[in-house]
């Protein structure tokens, strides 16, 4: 009896361990584990935004600078001795690190007759200086400080490239110029207008120009943005090169081209002749054909035969001198009307713009003297406005803001397109003319 509950009782327990074995069948062991998520990776874009603010003598609040503001006093009388001066701040707030160019040129001016019934210029007589730092002076400190680099008011400023780290890098994001401008005490009555004719006037244009800067870092080092530096460039193949790839282009010595040199149409370019010469090859037409976006900085000359300079995209000239031999210093042509284009002058100085198929063409300064229309009539004018010329027909919409045009305006009707012609404050010394 005893050996039979012996066997039940073992039977019984390889029953149980079957049945935990079975129950076992299909299941997996568990071994300690971890995590870590990471919600808090911020990804965001940079942005380049600079401002640019005046203060004048005896302010202590910054003013910002816009197209309409004046930053001299309102109806100062300038004769010998009169001395303003004017402090100019460049702030970088974007999260960016830039460069910038600072220009002073004047605008449009309107001369006028002096006591010996001979014509003058006013910024003939009238110098100016740029120091750098927030500065203050008595008014011959003012003068003593600028004097011996000081120059006539006509002659364009350009400030030397200046870097700006961005505003949350924790370094410098603002830089402050001091600039005076004085009549010196040796002017005497050949600047002294006679009494029965109209005071000279000058409108200053004041330009600021920003883009990359070197400076921010990824995981190899901070050269990705390494092509929106300057490219410095010495020789005519390296010209067109420059131009053909697009950034900021400044020469560094008078140049000669063998070709003309073209912006292609997804190319933006900065150029700064930086005070030389660039001359277009012996037979072509321009020395620069811009299809993209062209930017004009700084002083310098572009000289060719049929225009300098000839633009069918996007244009802004803030300085320079554009000579043409046989036609019009600048053209601004549209010439395939299918895009539109626009294109801004507000410095320099032209043998005259030609005009053909513009969409908008805005004028706030600079100094148009005559040029030839080369597929015109032959006309003497400083400035041509032709709505169709070659291509499809686009409206015509041109503003003058500014700016002194010494020869004769000549806006064409074709009777097709849609010509708006504005003049808002430009100095005409010639006739505005139609086919009419």
């Amino acid at each position: 009896m005893k050996k039979v509950s012996t066997q039940h009782a073992l039977l019984m327990s390889v029953l149980s361990l079957l049945l935990c074995a079975s129950m076992l069948i299909g299941t997996t062991f568990a071994w300690f584990t971890d995590s870590v998520s990471s919600v808090n990776n911020i990804i965001k874009s940079g942005n380049l935004d600079v401002e640019l603010y005046y203060q004048a003598e005896g302010q202590t609040a910054w003013t910002p600078v816009t197209d309409s503001t004046n930053i001299f006093k309102e109806d100062a009388l300038w004769e010998p001795g009169h001395t303003e001066v004017i402090k100019l701040k460049v702030v970088n707030v974007g999260s960016l690190a830039l460069k910038y160019y600072l220009g002073v040129n004047v605008a449009s001016e309107t001369g006028s007759v002096n006591q010996a019934g001979t014509d003058f210029l006013l910024s003939d007589y009238i110098k100016f200086g740029v120091v750098e730092g927030d500065q203050t002076y008595t008014r011959d400190q003012a003068v003593a400080a600028v004097e011996s680099s000081a120059t006539a008011l006509n002659v364009i400023y350009n400030s030397q490239e200046a870097s700006l780290m961005a505003q949350n890098a924790g370094d410098t994001d603002e830089q402050v110029l001091t600039m005076v401008v004085y009549m010196p005490t040796a002017v005497g009555n050949e600047a002294n207008h006679a009494s029965d004719v109209a005071a000279p006037v000058i409108k200053l244009g004041i330009n600021l120009s920003a883009t990359q800067f070197t400076y921010e870092s990824d995981s190899f080092d901070n050269q990705y943005d390494a092509d929106a530096n300057n490219q410095l460039v010495s020789t005519a193949d390296e010209f067109v090169d420059a131009l053909s790839n697009g950034g900021s282009v400044v020469l560094t010595q008078d140049l000669q081209l063998d070709s003309f040199a073209t912006i292609p149409a997804d190319k933006t370019v900065e150029l700064n002749l930086n005070g030389h010469t660039l001359t277009a090859a012996s037979g072509d037409m321009w020395a620069v054909q811009n299809k993209g976006k062209l930017t004009i900085v700084g002083n310098g000359e572009f000289v060719g035969t049929y225009s300098a300079v000839y633009s069918n995209g996007d244009l802004t000239v803030n300085g320079g001198t554009f000579t043409a031999a046989d036609g019009f210093g600048l053209i601004i042509d549209n010439i395939y009307g299918t895009e539109d284009s626009v294109a801004v002058i507000n410095g320099g100085t032209f043998t005259g713009v030609g005009v053909y198929n513009p969409t908008e063409v805005v004028i706030n300064g600079g100094t148009f003297e005559v040029g030839r229309d080369p597929d015109g009539a032959g006309d003497d004018l400083s400035l041509l406005v032709m709505p169709t010329f070659v291509g499809a027909p686009n409206n015509a919409t041109v503003t003058l803001n500014g700016g002194t045009f010494n020869g004769d305006i000549y806006v064409y009707d074709d009777g097709i397109t849609e010509t708006v012609f504005t003049n808002n404050g430009a100095t005409i010394n010639g006739t505005i003319r139609d086919n009419s």
